[in-house]
């Protein structure tokens, strides 16, 4: 099963363009791993776009910093004519990370229920569009999930068996998962109540032989460890300095530093870009964000954003099965399972609760962190039937690998994916966008659309980072809230009224406003150009009709009718 995700992760890679964000992941990872500079780009820790960065820092592929009028990964993409291939060699050390994901949800699966849940469980995981594909670009989305496991396998460990080794490798986990996504900020309430619940209930066997020193000294343990991991992937740099000296940007942190009052003086023991990214992601957070669910728009966010994002992203066979395998699980709960259920669902129950109330929604790889434990209670569908429905239990592990199985028919477009509910990749757009939806990953495809066309090049509206020019692309953008006869490309992410750049025929870039490209929605796109790009042809006629409409419209909306006296 391995191979064949790899496989095709593997044609993922080399099929999908440089995507939104990837752009200056990379290159900022280069900055990172051989310059020792972190200051690039704070609003992302360093670790994952490190290791992805190692075969150009092994190859010696220059890197230019930023501009004050140049990105650094439009410079980088500007500066290499092969950019692509260093993209798609930092995609191939960035599929670690599922891989490792997927063979720690096996192990832990298999010790746990045995080897046909384990083997449904690593099927489930695997079948998921999401997991391809973020693992198959050079983002911190997969790295952040196996690091959130793999974390909470150590935190359920250690509350089986105290031991020191454990506790060091608690420690070590959980700063490099705050060294690869601020998120993992909430396994220290996770732990917090965790061992106050401990504690309440009563110690088990092995904790009886823990004295109050001890457990101090092995919580001691555990910070020390995580600031020497966290500190060793910042090099180190800027480490203790007081948060007082510290230029803050987000109503919170200054909140904070008021607060703690004179505390502020005393040096933190955390490297300066750590805290200052964290305190940039928590101004960028205060800030309204457009958001787009179900046909409307908020910049507040809504509550139920996620649990829809989950509903519409993931196959119905992985929602069926996992809640099956649920239901299967809370009928064999056990008080002594509390502790260790809690170290896989306090700190989930916390990252989602946070995530829905924020503005910043725009992706469901904002809760990837799910996915193992969704895939886990999928492959726990099998414990729904006893012994004495063998046969019931057959048809549900067939029917369940069927379902899984017919994810790979939209390969490889698995960005783009959504399930049957939302009306499959065509429909998911009248749901959610963004990087659910598109990010950028068909301006290869766009290329090819734009040159069977060359005759009549179309116009661009390209909801992506790279310039559609390095591609042999005219960047002429259509025209604004208003049709103009011609052929267009546009990102369907526009299509649906989302603001953003858009590129003029000079290269630069100039702001998009919130529904400017939205009348293409009252066209018919003739060509869907892998499920994120429509081509559009628009006549004269086409034209008029629209402005008809639109007469007749505002004339209902004053409540005249065509024709009257009034008009």
């Amino acid at each position: 099963m391995l191979f064949l995700w790899l496989g095709l992760a593997v044609h993922t890679c080399h099929s999908t363009s440089v995507t939104f964000d990837e752009i200056w992941h990379l290159p900022v990872g280069v900055r990172n791993l051989v310059n020792g500079e972190f200051a690039e780009d704070r609003l992302n820790p360093p670790l994952s776009r490190m290791w992805a960065a190692i075969p150009l820092a092994i190859r010696g592929v220059h890197v230019t910093p930023r501009t004050p009028d140049r990105e650094i990964g439009d410079l980088f993409v500007a500066e290499h004519d092969d950019y692509l291939s260093w993209y798609i060699a930092g995609r191939y050390f960035n599929l670690l990370w599922p891989v490792a994901m997927a063979a720690l949800l096996y192990t832990v699966t298999f010790r746990s229920l045995g080897l046909v849940p384990a083997r449904l469980a690593l099927l489930s995981l695997l079948c998921s569009p999401d997991l391809i594909a973020h693992g198959s670009i050079v983002t911190p989305d997969t790295a952040a999930a196996f690091f959130f496991f793999a974390t909470s396998v150590a935190l359920a460990s250690w509350f089986a068996v105290p031991s020191w080794k454990r506790t060091i490798t608690l420690g070590v986990l959980l700063g490099l998962l705050q060294a690869v996504k601020y998120t993992g900020v909430v396994f220290f309430p996770t732990l917090a109540i965790l061992v106050l619940w401990q504690l309440w209930r009563g110690r088990s066997s092995v904790w009886q032989s823990v004295t109050w020193k001890s457990l101090t000294g092995r919580l001691a343990v555990i910070l020390l460890s995580c600031v020497v991991s966290l500190g060793a992937c910042y090099r180190f740099h800027g480490m203790f300095v007081p948060l007082e000296d510290i230029p803050l940007q987000s109503v919170d942190f200054r909140t904070i530093r008021e607060v703690v009052g004179g505390l502020a003086k005393l040096p933190l023991p955390l490297p300066l870009d750590f805290v200052t990214g964290i305190d940039l992601q928590r101004s960028i957070m205060e800030t309204p964000h457009p958001t787009f669910l179900d046909g409307q728009w908020s910049l507040s966010g809504f509550r139920s954003y996620f649990l829809k994002a989950v509903a519409y992203k993931y196959p119905l066979a992985l929602l069926a099965l996992s809640a099956i395998g649920a239901v299967a699980l809370l009928r064999q709960w056990r008080r002594a399972h509390s502790i260790p259920v809690g170290c896989y669902l306090i700190p989930v129950a916390i990252l989602v609760g946070i995530a829905s109330f924020s503005s910043m929604q725009l992706g469901v790889r904002y809760v990837m962190p799910i996915l193992p434990l969704v895939a886990f209670c999928a492959g726990s569908s099998l414990l729904a039937f006893g012994d004495a429905y063998k046969s019931a239990r057959t048809i549900l592990l067939i029917l369940g690998v069927v379902g899984l199985l017919s994810v790979w028919r939209n390969h490889p477009h698995h960005l783009s994916y959504f399930n049957e509910l939302a009306g499959g990749p065509l429909g998911g757009r009248y749901h959610i966008v963004d990087s659910n939806l598109d990010w950028g990953q068909d301006l290869i495809r766009a290329q090819a659309a734009y040159q069977a066309h060359s005759d009549q090049p179309p116009k661009i509206a390209y909801f992506g980072t790279v310039d559609p020019r390095r591609l042999g692309m005219a960047t002429v953008p259509p025209s604004s809230r208003t049709p103009q006869p011609g052929l267009y490309l546009v990102s369907v992410n526009y299509v649906m009224g989302r603001p953003g750049t858009v590129r003029e025929p000079d290269g630069h870039t100039r702001s998009a406003d919130i529904n400017e490209f939205a009348y293409f929605q009252l066209f018919e796109p003739f060509e869907h150009v892998g499920n994120s790009i429509d081509l559009y042809r628009i006549t004269q006629k086409d034209c008029d009709e629209y402005r008809e409409a639109m007469q007749q419209a505002a004339l209902q909306e004053a409540g005249l009718s065509p024709g009257s006296s009034d008009q």
